[in-house]
Parts: structure tokens; sequence; C-alpha cells
């Protein structure tokens, strides 16, 4: 019976760090995405989690995550940039302008 538990409890961290990984994946694509359609260029190519949260979209209960980036404008200075993810789509970006 304690196997059957370890390899449940192992399974179901496995898929949480892939569902994880898949995620922040889709983050990296979008913060990309958006900056190249902005003239932006993404510092360090990659994204960091900074929340998370359960939030219903259409009756279905969904994961929210928020991401954090930063990107330059002209290659001289540093600046920050978060997204939202709604369950595996965009839901929003906010940049900080200076």
């Amino acid at each position: 019976m304690t196997a059957l538990a370890g390899l449940l409890g192992l399974g179901a961290a496995a898929w949480l760090w892939y569902h994880t990984l898949r995620r922040r994946e889709i983050a990296i694509r979008a913060a990309r995405r958006y900056c190249a359609d902005h003239d932006y260029q993404l510092l360090d190519a990659t994204v960091a989690l900074a929340g998370w949260r359960p939030c219903r979209e259409g009756g279905r209960w969904r994961q929210c995550r928020v991401y954090q980036f930063e990107y330059t404008t002209d290659g001289h200075d540093r600046r920050q940039g978060r997204l939202g993810l709604r369950g595996d789509r965009l839901a929003w970006v906010n940049l900080v302008l200076h």
C-alpha cells in the first residue's frame, strides 16, 4: 500500500513539474513575441514566476500565473515587464515605461 502511495506521489510531482515547465515556456514565447512586436529586446531570454492563484473563467477553474521579465527599449536600460497567463493563454502584458 505504501508503494502505491509513493508511486502516486511521484506521478503527481512529475505532472506538476511538467505542467509548470510548459506554462513557463508559453510565458517565454509570449514575452518574446510581445517585445518583438514593439521593437523591444527581451533580456536574458527568460521569465520568472511572480505569483499564482486560482481563477474562474467561463465557469471553469483555471490557474492564473503572473510572470516578470526584463526588457530594453534602446539597449542601455533594463526595464521590468509583467505578463499574466490564464490557463494556457496570455491574458495581459504590463510594461514599466519611464
